[in-house]
């Protein structure tokens, strides 16, 4: 396997790598920077463009919609569960983003509306990554599971009866 690893520290969106002319990065969802509630979840992505593209296609988007999806660029009373405990998703929100042409499935749409939030940070990756695709229609962005991307310790001993066990334990009270 061909792999090259990169890291970039720019806005929220983090590079891991390129393989096989598909991009791998991550988008961390809630308080990556751990400033604040420090709580957060990664979500490992998969992309037919490179990290840069994404970005400046995430701006395009903020722009020609007139809010953001964050709570740093263009964030207005749209902005979608951009404070500490704003769990909501509002309904002018949900409504902008289907007019602006962001696939949201009829399900999603109505669990969103009868509770007023996404209930969970895949989902609203999901709609994080389809407004970044109303912007290019070339553009694949999928979520893909974490475990597609190898660890470098591992379970039990390989065949030379070694073992790769933690780093920075301690660090974590």
């Amino acid at each position: 396997m061909n792999f090259l690893i990169q890291k970039e520290m720019k806005v929220d969106l983090v590079v891991l790598i390129k393989k096989n002319n598909m991009y791998k990065f991550r988008i961390p969802i809630g308080d990556w920077s751990g400033d604040g509630h420090g709580k957060d979840e990664d979500m490992f992505i998969e992309s037919n463009k490179p990290i840069k593209e994404v970005r400046e296609l995430y701006f395009k988007a903020c722009d020609n919609l007139g809010f953001s999806l964050d709570n740093s660029y263009k964030k207005t009373k749209l902005t979608p569960m951009a404070d500490y405990e704003d769990y909501s998703f509002r309904k002018k929100t949900l409504k902008a983003l289907l007019d602006f042409g962001v696939k949201i499935s009829k399900e999603d749409v109505e669990f969103i509306e009868e509770q007023e939030s996404t209930d969970g940070y895949e989902l609203f990756t999901d709609i994080i990554l389809a407004f970044i695709m109303t912007q290019d229609e070339s553009l694949i962005l999928k979520r893909i599971p974490n475990n597609e991307l190898p660890m470098l310790q591992f379970y039990g001993f390989d065949e030379k009866k070694r073992h790769i066990g933690y780093f920075g334990y301690g660090l974590f009270d």
